[in-house]
């Protein structure tokens, strides 16, 4: 087992399974203050408001991050214009960060081909899920992200080919994509393209959307979280057989196995989700991550809560494997809204469709300290900016 196997991968999001890990630390808990490290209120979101100069000219989306061959993937979508106006950042440490960004008019950097439901500008991809490398010291990234066409259809397997960001950059060039499975697991009918009306509609699903929830990997498996509010289901697939969904397993936790049988996305029953985590009462909920923490010596997983203001609730694997059980902790830290979404502050933030304005969207980002003490997390504040503070673990 490699020293770069324990600790730069895991960080991403990746563990080796090679022994069972035995956690040490745990509970996680918070040492002194969380120190708030600003949000992405730059010139790298579009064109500023001419009539409200704290209008950056772009609602934040997303917020999902990863480390692939040494850059923070940070991954956003431009929630004003369309769905499909991405912008990723290659290495949010640059100074100008680095980032591609579609036109808006369904030319994004995942696009829309024949096969899909919705295509061109009503094609909407939506990056929720943390990229994580391949292999070890892999330039291909990994990720999951839904196909919205009014709401979610199915979603994607996507793979990304990280290098020379930078140079692209320099000379306007997408990040290259190819979408590996383009329909990996449908919520819809994928022959039939409806507009729903409301937004219950789209959980109405008939396959978990796994990997939309959750993406992690080890030294064999790729694992994919689903969940449902607070209910998260787990499915597996051997990294070479990724693109074969019939090679995919789903864990039932009370028989303590995974098989080629895929659970109801409604079964809110604790034989098919790995972990039920604390339900705000609000309904849907969005914004979670699988990763191995070396600092806890086990598997981490975060989730946040629809609320005007939600919660970065944290859970830890008592076992250290990914199956878990997992132990809770709800309410772990409670990010606060962005100074600039204040109504009373001088030419406040808009706010899309929202009033008071949100905090949503908790993501982790544990690529940024390999030994895992620390951890940055980021939230989206009244759709407008991304915001980052940095948690010192005791």
């Amino acid at each position: 087992m490699t020293f770069f196997m324990r600790t730069a991968l895991i960080t991403a999001g990746l563990s080796t399974r090679l022994v069972l890990a035995t956690p040490r630390n745990v509970p996680p808990k918070i040492s002194g203050d969380v120190q708030v490290l600003g949000h992405t209120y730059d010139s790298g979101f579009g064109q500023p408001n001419t009539s409200n100069p704290n209008d950056p000219g772009f609602y934040s989306d997303g917020g999902a991050g990863g480390l692939v061959n040494g850059y923070h993937m940070l991954t956003l979508s431009d929630a004003r214009d369309s769905p499909t106006n991405i912008t990723i950042l290659g290495d949010y440490k640059a100074d100008p960060h680095w980032f591609f960004e579609g036109n808006g008019a369904g030319q994004g950097v995942v696009r829309s081909n024949p096969s899909d439901a919705c295509q061109n500008e009503n094609f909407g991809p939506a990056p929720n899920t943390m990229m994580v490398p391949l292999e070890e010291g892999s330039t291909t990234g990994l990720n999951v992200w839904s196909i919205y066409c009014g709401t979610v259809q199915y979603n994607t397997l996507i793979e990304w080919d990280a290098t020379d960001l930078a140079g692209r950059v320099a000379n306007n060039e997408n990040i290259p994509n190819t979408r590996t499975v383009d329909r990996l697991f449908n919520v819809r009918d994928p022959a039939v393209s409806i507009i729903f009306d409301t937004f219950a509609d789209q959980h109405q699903a008939s396959q978990p959307l796994y990997g939309t929830d959750g993406f992690a990997i080890d030294d064999k498996y790729i694992y994919l979280v689903a969940r449902n509010d607070a209910d998260f289901k787990i499915a597996r697939v051997e990294k070479d057989k990724r693109t074969d969904i019939s090679q995919y397993k789903y864990y039932y936790p009370t028989a303590a196995q995974w098989n080629e049988t895929i659970p109801a996305p409604e079964d809110s029953s604790p034989d098919v989700n790995f972990f039920i985590g604390t339900d705000p009462g609000n309904g849907v909920q969005f914004g979670s991550d699988l990763f191995f923490s070396p600092y806890f010596n086990t598997w981490l997983l975060s989730y946040s809560s629809a609320a005007y203001v939600g919660l970065y609730n944290l859970a830890y694997s008592s076992t250290g494997n990914v199956e878990g059980p997992y132990e809770d902790l709800s309410g772990f830290y409670a990010p606060q809204l962005d100074d600039a979404c204040m109504q009373e502050s001088p030419g406040h933030l808009p706010q899309q469709g929202y009033a008071p304005p949100v905090v949503y969207l908790m993501h982790s980002h544990p690529g940024y300290d390999a030994s895992g003490k620390t951890l940055v997390v980021g939230w989206i504040s009244c759709n407008a900016v991304t915001n980052f503070a940095r948690i010192t673990f005791q």
